[in-house]
């Protein structure tokens, strides 16, 4: 028998999840990686967000944004503040930045200044001015100097005092890591804190992830599980919740919001797989082209109050 990678990965996680300060265990896997090299991929993720919001006719000048889930490095966040923002709360389940991670990203988001100037559409004063100078000063310090308020560990359904204040709420790869029974909760609370003239705006990755570390298996490769082994093997540390889609667009109709702009896109190893893979009865009832769908990116606004 064969010992897939994917294996490996997923039993020293579950492991992990039982360890004290196993959060912070499994995060030095990629450590030295946040510190010294700058996520492209949600660099132009976070650029798609202000020019998308642009295009629907939000400016982000003076705004109040919140991000979901920003992890280790704080990207978006930032870019958001260079579009304009004049202050971003970042919330996260876990603590998962720290004072040498905030620096870092600074550090990587000024040896890119020119391009984040020119794809923004802003000054190169404006970049200097935006992004804080690196000194002495501590990770709160250099929190403020960044336009930040950190809240974590953070839950959004507790964040009564920011309810009805905040004008964006952010997320990129986040969403398919909530479980299933938290993510309505989340979807409420997003609502509840939004302005009624606010918007939302997330990336979800519906792909297996452990295919991203082990391409020996497909984009869907976890559909074929049932459910109670799901629930063994899937580690709370990387919690997949297999959510596909059209569910994730049904729970954001169904806590309120109306779907303002929404682009799709296909996987075509995903497509091939679902006509020929086994998978759980869960997902069959699920067309292939449904089921090879590996992100969505969305824009939502409140749409009626709720309860």
């Amino acid at each position: 028998m064969i010992i897939r990678p994917w294996w490996l990965k997923c039993i020293a996680q579950r492991v992990l999840s039982h360890v004290p300060s196993g959060y912070r265990l499994n995060a030095l896997w990629r450590s030295k990686t946040r510190v010294t090299v700058l996520n492209t991929g949600v660099l132009r993720q976070g650029i798609r967000y202000v020019r998308t919001l642009r295009e629907l006719g939000f400016g982000l000048e003076g705004r109040v944004a919140l991000e979901v889930g920003p992890g280790w490095n704080p990207v978006i966040p930032y870019i958001l503040r260079l579009a304009g923002c004049r202050k971003v709360v970042l919330c996260d389940a876990t603590p998962h930045l720290t004072p040498s991670l905030l620096r870092a990203t600074v550090r990587q988001m000024r040896e890119v200044a020119g391009v984040l100037a020119s794809e923004l559409e802003v000054t190169g004063a404006t970049v200097e001015e935006t992004l804080p100078r690196l000194g002495p000063q501590n990770f709160s310090r250099l929190l403020t100097e960044s336009g930040f308020e950190y809240r974590a560990p953070c839950d959004l359904d507790q964040a009564e005092d920011l309810a009805g204040s905040i004008d964006l709420i952010s997320s990129h790869a986040v969403l398919e890591h909530v479980p299933r029974t938290r993510l309505m909760s989340l979807l409420r609370a997003m609502h509840r804190l939004l302005r009624p003239e606010g918007l939302a705006i997330h990336f979800i990755d519906h792909a297996d992830h452990w295919h991203h570390f082990d391409p020996g298996i497909g984009p869907i490769n976890f559909l074929k599980f049932p459910g109670w082994w799901w629930a063994v093997i899937n580690s709370p540390i990387s919690h997949q919740n297999r959510l596909r889609s059209g569910q994730h667009l049904a729970l954001w109709r169904e806590a309120g919001f109306r779907i303002t702009y929404l682009e799709s896109s296909v996987d075509l190893q995903a497509l091939e797989d679902a006509r020929r893979l086994h998978l759980d009865r869960e997902f069959r009832s699920f067309t292939p082209d449904e089921l090879a769908i590996s992100s969505t990116f969305l824009v939502a606004r409140p749409a009626v109050s709720v309860a």
